[in-house]
């Protein structure tokens, strides 16, 4: 007397083999949560694929089901954020970071930066695993945007009584440890680099490795590390920003001006909405991956 959906965001059945979300219908649906009816509203709904007055319970897990009927769990839907613009699989980043070699264990959470802005963090496990070299492997692996940006070495995931990861239980990261990440600048073209990105950031420092995309950059605040950039002398455009999106990189794709005055911004990217800034910065990083 039971019965098992699998359905899109709008609510419709997927094909076999498409992720989606798990409904349960059938005689063993309750009538929602006592005194709750803000999250009743929102996990018991009408089941349109029954009679009326039938009710089906949103369960939170992502599935597929395979050729031969089978249900493959792939994991919870609240695991899927939204960085810049674009939709990430928490669950797709710990795997690729559980599949190398000096990895036991790994989870990736987000946290908000200085600026409030949402920011990748990952929690490694492992004899000898260095944050460093994690980093470098998954840029082989994953794009850019999918990268934490700081990351922690925990000798073990905390765990709930019922031996499963306890995400509420993961330290934040505190600023000092994350500096302690972060090589400085090197020369005078990396330092004045970093102190921008620091600034339009809202961030204490930026290292010379820490990828400003990753750190919560996007369009606008590219517009502004190029203007500022050109007040101090050093030539960039948006499209370096992109292509070269640490200072180590950009202090050495920069050119040489007069220090003044910036040019006005590259094509119309300022009369742009956030909408079409964030499809215009997956397409640059489309085309330069």
């Amino acid at each position: 007397n039971s019965r098992l959906y699998v359905l899109s965001d709008e609510l419709q059945p997927v094909p076999v083999g498409i992720p989606g979300e798990l409904y349960v219908g059938g005689a063993g649906v309750g009538r929602g949560y006592l005194d709750d009816p803000a999250r009743t509203a929102g996990t018991f709904m009408a089941d349109p694929f029954a009679g009326p007055g039938t009710r089906m319970y949103r369960t939170g897990d992502r599935v597929i089901q395979r050729p031969d009927g089978e249900l493959e769990f792939i994991e919870r839907r609240d695991h899927q954020v939204k960085i810049r613009g674009r939709r990430v699989e928490l669950g797709e980043i710990e795997a690729a970071v559980r599949g190398l070699d000096q990895v036991t264990d790994a989870a990736v959470a987000v946290v908000p930066d200085a600026s409030g802005n949402p920011r990748l963090v990952g929690y490694l496990t492992g004899p000898g695993v260095e944050a460093g070299q994690v980093r470098d492997e998954l840029a082989q692996l994953l794009p850019a945007y999918m990268i934490p940006s700081t990351w922690l070495v925990l000798d073990a995931m905390p765990l709930t009584p019922n031996g499963k990861l306890d995400r509420k239980a993961l330290p934040l990261p505190e600023r000092a440890d994350e500096a302690e990440q972060a090589r400085g600048p090197r020369d005078e073209r990396e330092e004045i680099l970093c102190g921008i990105l620091a600034e339009v950031l809202g961030m204490p420092a930026v290292g010379i490795d820490e990828d400003f995309f990753a750190l919560g950059g996007d369009s606008i605040r590219s517009i502004q590390v190029v203007s500022r950039a050109r007040t101090a002398g050093l030539a960039l455009t948006t499209r370096d920003v992109f292509t070269h999106r640490t200072a180590a990189e950009l202090a050495r794709a920069a050119g040489g001006v007069e220090a003044g005055p910036a040019p006005e911004p590259e094509g119309d990217l300022i009369d742009l909405t956030d909408e079409e800034l964030a499809d215009l910065e997956f397409e640059l990083s489309e085309d330069l991956s």
